[in-house]
């Protein structure tokens, strides 16, 4: 499920592990509008539509490494599946809970069954916003002992008829669900996209030019940044529409992403190597501690005001990667939370 020795997947990895912490740091921002100065909204959504591709990229890595190498014996990559994703998403679901549910938890006037309605509602819908992800990421990697069938025996051709189904339930959906129609369109327009974009982008040796996946990363980007910014302006909100994973300019983004790094060379100065190859390691121990980190920041009074963000969300941003990344191979060298640090 790892990359391994191929420094490509590694070093992307890593970068979509620091555009999630980036990302999130600028959405706490851009909610507040417009009760902020617009330069700030600006900067925030800047930050924001420019890192949009982490989330799918990381999916198309999972498609590229965890499906690819399935061997057939599900008992194995269920038992794997359980010890490095799932256990250390219960312990950090426990911890978001306690965290950020504590008065809920502690309501004297709270009866032992609805305590545990609760909890089941917090689990079923996660103790924190980001770990939607590890749902959807876990509900992918069932479809593996199936999907991984078809992968290994397609042709181009199958998964070229794959993506034009795909890229057009992209752009139609949103239309069709106007409308009170019983085509079920949901098979093409999910997620499972992006696995099977991935498998296909890391098997195939048709090599796609740098200039053209330059331009096509500019495109999506300047696209969601200025869509957004201006209808929130209009309608004098924060508006997400076009930062949604499945809307095609952010699919374009991801896509780019991800030839950019299969094409270019690999970081080779020893520090940065390094550096890349411990976030890349720990990428999802970071991932899942970083809102904690980033969520403390906010209760000690540390968050962007100090500072405009064009500074500020870098410079928190790093410092949360940073903290999560240390506190991460700290619990790995503990025995008893190595299983749980992710």
């Amino acid at each position: 499920m790892k990359p391994g020795k191929i420094l490509w997947a590694t070093d992307l990895r890593a970068f979509a592990t620091i555009a999630v912490i980036i990302l999130h740091v600028a959405t706490s921002i851009s909610p507040d509008y417009p009760g902020i100065p617009k330069s700030y909204f600006f900067t925030s959504v800047f930050f924001d539509s420019a890192m949009r591709w982490c989330v799918p990229v990381f999916i198309m890595l999972s498609g590229s490494f965890a499906l690819e190498l399935y061997d057939g014996k599900i008992k194995i990559f269920l038992v794997k599946m359980f010890y490095r994703i799932i256990l250390p998403f219960i312990f950090w679901s426990i911890v978001y809970l306690f965290s950020f549910s504590w008065s809920d938890l502690m309501e004297a006037d709270k009866s032992t069954g609805l305590l545990f309605s609760f909890i089941g509602k917090k689990f079923l819908t996660g103790t924190a916003s980001h770990l939607w992800f590890v749902y959807a990421i876990v509900s992918l990697y069932l479809t593996f002992p199936i999907l991984s069938k078809w992968t290994k025996i397609a042709v181009e051709k199958e998964y070229i008829y794959f993506f034009i189904l795909w890229i057009t339930f992209l752009v139609i959906a949103p239309y069709l669900e106007n409308f009170d129609t019983d085509f079920e369109f949901s098979f093409f327009s999910g997620l499972l996209g992006y696995i099977v974009l991935g498998n296909y982008l890391f098997k195939t040796n048709r090599r796609f030019s740098s200039l053209l996946v330059v331009s096509l990363f500019l495109s999506g980007f300047l696209y969601t940044g200025i869509r957004t910014y201006y209808i929130s302006l209009q309608r004098n909100e924060y508006n997400e529409t076009f930062m949604e994973n499945l809307s095609l300019n952010v699919c374009l983004m991801s896509f780019s992403v991800f030839c950019l790094f299969k094409n270019i060379k690999h970081f080779t100065h020893p520090i940065l190597r390094k550096f890349l190859d411990m976030i890349s390691m720990n990428s999802y121990g970071i991932y899942l501690s970083h809102l904690l980190i980033l969520n403390i920041f906010m209760w000690i009074g540390i968050n962007f005001h100090f500072i405009h963000p064009a500074f500020s969300i870098p410079l928190i941003a790093f410092t949360c990667l940073v903290i999560s990344c240390t506190l991460i191979v700290v619990m790995k060298k503990i025995p008893i939370l190595k299983l749980l640090a992710g």
